[in-house]
C-alpha cells in the first residue's frame, strides 16, 4: 500500500468515529427522578415540571343521631300464678287538704298514684284493694316504660254486702305515644274491692294505676 492510500484510510476512519460519537444516544438519571437524553455534545433538556398530585375526594360523614334510651323496668311486686299475676306492692292513700269552712271537711287534691310501677304477666293482673281507699270517681292507667297492651279492665265494688262489677273494654295500649287511659267509674264516690287489668306488658315495660 502506498503512502497516499494509507493517509486516505486514516482520514475516513477518523470521520466515522466522530460521526458515531455524535449519533449514539446516552441516558442520564438523577436522584431527583428527572431524566435527560442527549446525543454527545448536544444541549441537554431536563424535565423540571412539578409532579401532579391527585387530591382524594372529600369523604362526607353523616353526623351521628342521638340515641334515645328508654328506661327499662323489671318490677318484682307481683306474684305470678297459673291464673295471672297478683299485685303485692304498696297502695297509696289519697292526699287530702282541709277546706277553710266552718265544718272543716277534708277535700281531695286531685289525681294521685294508687300503686307502684308494675307489669302484667300471664295475661292479667289482680289488684286487691279490700275497700281500704274508698270514694273513687275515676281510675287511670299510666305508662311508665315500654309498651303495655290493655284489653279490658274490670272494677269490682262492694254494695250492700254484694259485689257489683263494671267491665270496660279498652283494646288499646300504653306507651310514650298514649301515656294514659282514663276510666269513669259507674256511680259517684265508689268503694273499690278489686281491680283486674287484662293485657300484657312487653319486656322492660311497666305501668301504674292512678285514681281521682
Amino acid at each position: 500500500m502506498n503512502i497516499k492510500a494509507v493517509i486516505t484510510t486514516l482520514v475516513l476512519g477518523t470521520s466515522s468515529v466522530a460521526m458515531a460519537d455524535h449519533t449514539t444516544p446516552s441516558a442520564t438519571f438523577s436522584a431527583e427522578a428527572s431524566w435527560s437524553l442527549g446525543y454527545g455534545d448536544r444541549p441537554v433538556v431536563r424535565d423540571h415540571r412539578e409532579p401532579v398530585v391527585v387530591q382524594p375526594a372529600p369523604i362526607y360523614t353523616q353526623p351521628a343521631r342521638p340515641i334515645y334510651s328508654e328506661p327499662f323496668y323489671s318490677p318484682n311486686n307481683t306474684r305470678v300464678t297459673a291464673s295471672g299475676s297478683t299485685y303485692i306492692g304498696a297502695f297509696f292513700q289519697r292526699p287530702m287538704t282541709v277546706a277553710r269552712r266552718p265544718w272543716f271537711r277534708a277535700e281531695p287534691l286531685g289525681w294521685f298514684n294508687l300503686t307502684e310501677a308494675t307489669r302484667i304477666d300471664n295475661e292479667r293482673e289482680f289488684f286487691n284493694l279490700r275497700e281500704r281507699s274508698g270514694g273513687f270517681h275515676k281510675l287511670a292507667l299510666k305508662a311508665v316504660a315500654g309498651r303495655t297492651d290493655i284489653r279490658q279492665v274490670a272494677i269490682e265494688y262492694r254494695v250492700n254486702g254484694r259485689i257489683e262489677t263494671q267491665k270496660v273494654q279498652i283494646h288499646s295500649h300504653l306507651d310514650q305515644h298514649i301515656p294514659q287511659l282514663t276510666i269513669n267509674l259507674a256511680g259517684d264516690s265508689r268503694d273499690i274491692q278489686r281491680i283486674v287489668v287484662y293485657g300484657d306488658s312487653g319486656r322492660g315495660a311497666a305501668y301504674q294505676l292512678m285514681a281521682l
